[in-house]
């Protein structure tokens, strides 16, 4: 039985780029993603079962975040939304949602919270930063490219 289910971008787990999908979340703890809201097999399917909490961006406002801890570490899934308040909706959706394990909702867990986020900022803007650094060589390459032949042809 679905629970939620809207239109978001989705990050690419090996890519890094962001994708339009129709996401269902269902009570079996799966978060499936389909290209078209008319599919019936799913892109992705994301295990929900070991959710830790959901976190609203601090750098772009329509984004959100989904951690996960995994064998001893945190992972991180990266959401945008149409707006910022969309983007609320969907943390809250998570937080409140029985998808929380009652061993992650703890008061101690602040500063493990403003880890996570600090982590996942930190690595979004490096893997952003890579981004734009390879499209730079790239351009960089390819005017060099033509003023050499621009020069041959002369």
């Amino acid at each position: 039985q679905r629970v939620k289910m809207g239109w978001i971008e989705k990050k690419s787990k090996y890519l890094g780029i962001y994708r339009a999908r129709w996401t269902e979340v269902f009570h079996n703890d799966k978060l499936c993603s389909f290209k078209h809201e008319s599919d019936n097999s799913p892109s992705e399917i994301i295990d929900l079962s070991s959710i830790y909490k959901a976190y609203q961006s601090n750098l772009v406002q329509h984004e959100f975040i989904l951690a996960f801890l995994e064998d001893d570490s945190i992972e991180t899934r990266r959401f945008r939304t149409s707006s910022s308040d969309e983007a609320k909706e969907w943390v809250e959706f998570f937080n409140q949602s029985n998808l929380i394990h009652a061993d992650h909702t703890d008061d101690s867990s602040n500063s493990l919270d403003q880890l996570i986020i600090f982590k996942s900022e930190i690595y979004n803007e490096c893997t952003e930063y890579q981004s734009l650094s390879q499209s730079l060589n790239s351009i960089q390459s390819f005017s060099k490219s033509v003023s050499l032949e621009t020069i041959i042809e002369e």
